[in-house]
Parts: C-alpha cells; structure tokens; sequence
C-alpha cells in the first residue's frame, strides 16, 4: 500500500510572532513551503489549506472574528465577541486564529491518516 503524503500550509500562520524563547519560529514554514515548491515536491503531495477545513466547520463570521480580533481590537467586537461567547473561558489572545489553524489541521491529519 502507497503510503499519502499531506502537506498543511497557510501563509498566515508564518505571520504569527511566538516569542523570542519559543521553539517555534513562523519563518521555517515559509522557508519550507519555498523549499518545496523549488524542488517540485508540492504536486506529489496532498497540500491542504487549513482555512478551508475551518470554514467547513464554522460560520464565515466566525471565522473572519477570528482573522481580526487581539487584545488591542476586542473593544471593536463586543458584539461578536458576546454573540460568539468569548470570555473568560476562552479568552481572546494575540495569534487566536493561528493557533485555529493549527489545530485545524492537525485534525485534519488526524481524519485522513
């Protein structure tokens, strides 16, 4: 059996800054994804944008908060964020929707392996 080969990428996730001492450095996901499209190695791989699964999923306003809403901005979405019960219990931070992302697809991964 032919084993699949998925690829998760969305230029948006490499925007979020993790911090100075965090493992995580967004630039790596660039430079692989540029890697992989120099060496032709993207069309013998499923490539899966995460954005699309989320969308699946939820609402595109929902989505579209999540794009735009930081601590600094949570004031100029009171309504959505009453209407989408965020609070306390799940808290707006900075790089909400990139972490959306990646919890996208890793259960994505997780569905089609």
């Amino acid at each position: 059996m032919k084993r699949k080969i998925s690829y998760f990428y969305d230029p948006e996730i490499s925007n979020y800054y993790y911090g100075h001492n965090h493992a995580m450095k967004p630039q790596r996901i660039t430079m692989t994804y540029a890697l992989l499209s120099e060496y032709s190695l993207l069309h013998h791989m499923q490539v899966f944008n995460p954005t699309e699964y989320l969308c699946k999923f939820h609402e595109e306003d929902y989505v579209k908060f999540l794009r735009s809403v930081a601590p600094e901005t949570k004031h100029d979405h009171l309504t959505w964020i009453k209407g989408f019960n965020v609070g306390k219990d799940c808290p707006v931070f900075n790089g909400l929707y990139c972490c959306q992302l990646r919890t996208t697809a890793f259960f994505k991964y997780v569905f089609v392996t």
